[in-house]
């Protein structure tokens, strides 16, 4: 289940591992996967789903295992609740700037802004001085198991433990985003 490998979370058997799965049980599960183990856990894991189906949920229990977040660099500002250890949130010119200079792999456009991440982080994985976990979409997931070539990588897909769970989340989500930008309204 490494490198170009997925790991499909959604009841369904991969080997001896069943991987009817939500966020709450993950970590069991990777103690399940033969490789992933004291002697060889994965330098780094990538965990990728849609809005909503529990991937920082999921990645909570990732950090709670020492794995240290892989902070994107973005244009957009902060979220209800986030901080400098979430991304690294700048303006226009630094980005521009950064990239201009060679720091920034993977720089692309998503939802209006521009998002990338810092090479010396890339380096820091591929050298193994830090286990490192990221939530990405499939696309820049692609882009890393590229670059990270031979490193010892876990990349999970999550789905929704189910459609009106997934519905609910989204509906919360969106009810929290409204709290947020009314409070810098007023």
């Amino acid at each position: 289940i490494y490198n170009d490998a997925l790991l499909d979370i959604h009841s369904q058997k991969f080997g001896n591992l069943v991987t009817d799965l939500t966020e709450a049980n993950l970590v069991q599960a990777l103690e399940k996967i033969p490789r992933f183990n004291k002697n060889n856990i994965p330098s780094f894991i990538i965990m990728s789903g849609i809005s909503g189906v529990g991937k920082t949920t999921s990645l909570t229990h990732v950090e709670a295992l020492g794995y240290k977040k892989l902070r994107t660099i973005t244009t957009r500002q902060p979220r209800i609740n986030e901080t400098e250890k979430d991304a690294r949130f700048v303006d226009r010119h630094t980005f521009d700037f950064m990239l201009k200079n060679g720091e920034i792999f993977y720089p692309h456009t998503r939802n209006k802004v521009l998002h990338g991440i810092l090479y010396s982080d890339l380096d820091n994985i591929r050298d193994k001085k830090i286990h490192t976990y990221a939530d990405k979409s499939v696309a820049s997931a692609k882009c890393l198991l590229k670059k990270l070539g031979e490193c010892n990588i876990l990349f999970c897909y999550l789905l929704p433990p189910t459609l009106r769970i997934l519905y609910e989340r989204i509906l919360k989500r969106e009810e929290n985003n409204k709290l947020h930008l009314a409070s810098y309204l007023n």
